[in-house]
């Protein structure tokens, strides 16, 4: 035989489950060795018409109804379902199939070898439940030599009986079944034998004589019975005196162990004192050279520090000449790129001619919203607060972006939502999401996508605290009253957000701040107003302040009078070390807008917020240009502090420093590829002022390009040195 075949080996197993199990085992540790298959046979016992089998026993169909007969035959089949789920699995990693025998009126015995020839079974392992569930079954017995005497030659027939194999012998008077150790398991006998009751006579003398030779046995033992029992006394009360003893022995022996055990303990404590008193001597040796060495150490460190303090003063008098000389060139440099400016905007709007460009807002399908979500997998679904949201990422010609349902739209009609989505398509502005497109069904908005997710998750989660120190907060607030200020002056038609919050601020890549979620609220005329929105602002800014999550009447002791150390005790020191003249001033603002409904107040705008906050950012700015200057005295240029980007440099749109500037026909310059991707997405308005572009022509800013070139040079030149 081949040694990749496997064999198979045929079990057969009846309707009791312990026995299968221990048919079975044997079978697996017969040819544990070997490559076989298992092919599990087993009778299926039909419920007859005539009577059904019960927990009481064998009943007349006609005594239960269709129902509870139909309710016996699932229970039956599902019975029989789970013992060969539990066969299959019982034999682990061995290959294994179940082959059912219908049952028949055919002998059962007749049924195995028609079924050993009919398969060509080789190997046979028979459990005795096989052909009955009884031992004591005379007709299991007889089937099991019938198969035994009439199988073919080539197979191999292995009875078990309660896991172990038993062999067959006798002939037609009497047949007896032994296990492996002779033992007699089962044995049956012919009626109709002759010589029977002479064999019963026979063994009944021997029985008699037994019985006498037992008498016999019996008196000579009672005898020795009772020499045993005096014996016994002598050697107890002998037993008895040894035992006292040995008591006295032991309880001297105790004694004396004990003894030995408190001077063992006395010795083992004085050595370990000896032992901390030598490690504590040797740690004081220690520490004297140690101390010896730091002191010859910092007498030399101290010699050095002089020498480099002095050199470090003629340094610093020597940077100060070269800042002031930096600062002048500076000014100079703006005043130019100013006067350029404008200068170029002027040419620019008398030279181009009125053609401006029209763009439809593009309707996305189902399928292209699929393919982009990866069907709206779950990995791509975007998280707000910690908690799942309805927004996805996807991607549209390589470019990331934001697919929000909008499940509160269902009851909006086609045309109403198209005309909907169309008008907030047409809002743009540097601090707004831009709206990329949207889909009819099912009803979604696709927005830019923001890298640093909402300022919600930025300020109140802890795993992503980082990064807004107390000027890009200030910077924050400004830019959320700017994006918040263009929709309520909107020249088409005003536009309240009634809930701006973090969660609806997004921050990009470089932590530009730009509202989400404004026209896809359902507002209460009462509730939604611009006070509503003034309120909002005071709240944020109250967030901004103290990193907390401000979400009603203002609880802790913060008042526009209050003193600079609990202003200090509510401040968010992940902001780092706020100027606190500044921090009072954004207080007063915030209470102020917050108390707009309790305290009308006609002169208080969104604009009027943002001329605030822009005093209060450029205070912030000249701050913070005074520390990088103390930076670069101190010796230690930093990076971020010291580049000083002149904001003329900076793109309206993306907030980065230039490399290509481009006039636009609204007078400002762009980066060419951020202006470029706001015109062909469906922009014919400025993304400044919001007003309609004459056309949308792009020129090159020459002079701005020079002008960047040369600042940048300096830049790298101040850093290498």
């Amino acid at each position: 035989m081949d040694a990749t075949q496997k064999e198979k080996i045929y079990v057969a197993v009846g309707d009791d489950a312990q026995d299968g199990f221990n048919t079975l085992n044997w079978a697996l540790k017969k040819w544990n060795s070997h490559p076989i298959s298992i092919v599990i046979l087993h009778v299926t016992h039909n419920i007859s018409k005539d009577y059904v089998y019960t927990p009481f026993g064998k009943l007349p169909a006609r005594s239960l109804n269709d129902e509870k007969l139909e309710a016996l035959r699932k229970d039956e089949k599902e019975r029989i379902k789970k013992l060969f789920s539990k066969y299959i699995a019982f034999c682990g990693k061995v290959s294994a199939e179940i082959h059912e025998l219908e049952k028949l009126d055919e002998p059962m015995q007749k049924r195995v070898i028609d079924l050993i020839i009919g398969l060509g079974i080789t190997k046979l392992v028979m459990g005795f439940s096989f052909m009955k569930p009884s031992l004591k079954s005379k007709g299991a017995i007889s089937g099991l030599f019938y198969v035994h005497q009439h199988k073919p030659s080539l197979c191999e027939l292995f009875i078990i009986c309660g896991g172990k194999q038993v062999f067959l012998r006798g002939n037609n008077d009497e047949k007896i079944m032994e296990d492996d150790s002779g033992v007699m398991v089962a044995k049956m006998r012919d009626k109709n034998t002759t010589g029977k009751i002479e064999i019963m006579k026979n063994k009944l003398n021997e029985a008699h004589k037994t019985i006498e030779l037992k008498r016999k046995e019996t008196k000579e033992n009672i005898e020795r019975r009772t020499k045993a029992e005096w014996a016994i006394s002598l050697c107890n009360s002998r037993g008895e005196e040894i035992e006292g003893r040995i008591r006295e022995e032991v309880s001297t022996k105790e004694g004396i162990k004990k003894e030995l055990q408190l001077e063992k303990d006395q010795r083992e404590e004085m050595t370990i004192e000896i032992e901390e008193r030598k490690r504590r001597m040797s740690s004081l040796v220690e520490l004297q050279s140690e101390l010896s060495n730091k002191l010859q150490i910092s007498t030399i460190a101290r010699s050095r520090a002089e020498t480099q303090v002095e050199r470090a003063v003629r340094e610093r008098a020597e940077m100060v000449r070269e800042i002031e000389e930096l600062r002048k060139q500076r000014d100079v440099l703006n005043r130019r790129i100013e006067f350029c400016k404008q200068k170029d905007a002027i040419g620019m709007a008398a030279r181009l001619s009125d053609n401006g460009a029209s763009f439809e807002m593009r309707e996305y399908s189902e399928v292209e919203l699929r393919l982009a979500t990866d069907n709206f997998s779950e990995r791509l679904r975007l998280k707000s607060g910690g908690d799942w949201s309805n927004v996805y990422r996807g991607r549209f010609n390589h470019s990331s972006v934001a697919i929000k349902l909008l499940p509160s739209f269902a009851s909006l009609s086609r045309e109403d939502f198209q005309s909907k989505m169309r008008f907030l398509g047409d809002i743009r502005q540097p601090h707004l999401v831009a709206m990329v497109g949207f889909c009819s069904e099912p009803k979604c908005i696709i927005l830019e996508y923001m890298g640093n997710g909402s300022l919600q998750d930025m300020l109140f989660s802890r795993r992503r605290n980082r990064g807004l120190r107390w000027h890009d907060r200030i910077r924050i607030a400004t830019e959320v009253c700017s994006g918040l200020g263009f929709l309520n002056s909107s020249q088409q038609r005003p536009i309240l957000h009634c809930h701006v919050n973090p969660a609806h601020i997004l921050l990009d890549r470089n932590l530009v701040a730009k509202i989400t979620g404004f026209g896809l609220q359902d507002c209460d005329d009462k509730e939604c107003n611009v006070e509503s929105d003034l309120r909002s602002v005071g709240i944020l800014l109250m967030q901004l302040l103290t990193g907390r999550n401000w979400a009603g009447p203002i609880e802790e002791p913060m008042t526009m009078d209050m003193d600079r150390e609990t202003l200090v005790n509510v401040l968010d020191d992940m902001a780092g070390q706020w100027p606190l003249d500044l921090a009072k001033e954004i207080v007063s603002l915030a209470m102020i807008c917050m108390s707009v409904k309790s305290k009308p107040n006609l002169n208080l705008s969104i604009a009027r917020v943002l001329e605030e906050l822009n005093k209060i950012r450029r205070k912030g700015d000249e701050i913070v240009a005074k520390e990088d200057r103390k930076v670069i005295i101190g010796g230690c240029i930093d990076r971020e502090g010291s580049s000083d980007v002149p904001s003329v440099f900076l793109c309206p749109i993306l907030q980065e420093v230039m490399k290509n500037p481009h006039v636009a026909a609204d007078g400002f310059s762009y980066e060419l590829e951020a202006i470029e991707q706001w015109l062909h997405s469906g922009h014919d308005t400025s993304p400044m002022t919001n007003l309609r572009l004459k056309h949308t022509l792009l020129t090159p800013n020459y002079t701005l390009r020079s002008f960047l070139e040369e600042w940048q040079t300096k830049q790298s030149t101040q850093i290498a040195n």
